[in-house]
């Protein structure tokens, strides 16, 4: 029985573990899709929470972290030229800022800003 078990998990090992590599060709194509800037359009939270100390706890993220609109999201697709990058290495970047090192400073309320977004609206 051992010797049944040793030989399955051998095939699906050996199965399973292929390299799938993304072809050069699908290259442009990821690129021209995904390649990019994106700015935050919204964020909710399952769980309403205070994070401003207002005394109003809501699910709206944008409501309540008043840095929030400084968040960064980029994905970076290089082309065939940009060698560095050469074994289809994609760069996925991002920045979340949290209100944890101000809110413990200040015992009162933190004023959130409304900062319009700009720009087109992404559409994957």
């Amino acid at each position: 029985m051992k010797s049944y078990l040793l030989v399955i998990g051998t095939i699906c090992m050996l199965i399973g573990c292929q390299e799938m590599e993304i072809e050069v060709a699908d290259r442009p194509f990821l690129r021209e899709k995904f390649n990019g800037k994106y700015e935050l359009l919204s964020a909710r939270s399952e769980v309403a929470i205070d994070l401003n100390n207002d005394g109003i706890a809501s699910s709206n993220l944008l409501d309540e972290n008043s840095t929030i609109w400084f968040s960064s999201l980029k994905i970076r697709i290089p082309d065939e030229s940009e060698i560095f990058l050469k074994h289809n290495e994609f760069v996925f970047t991002e920045f979340w800022p949290t209100e944890n090192d101000r809110r413990l400073r200040v015992s009162g309320f933190i004023p959130t800003y409304d900062a319009p977004v700009w720009g087109p609206y992404y559409d994957l």
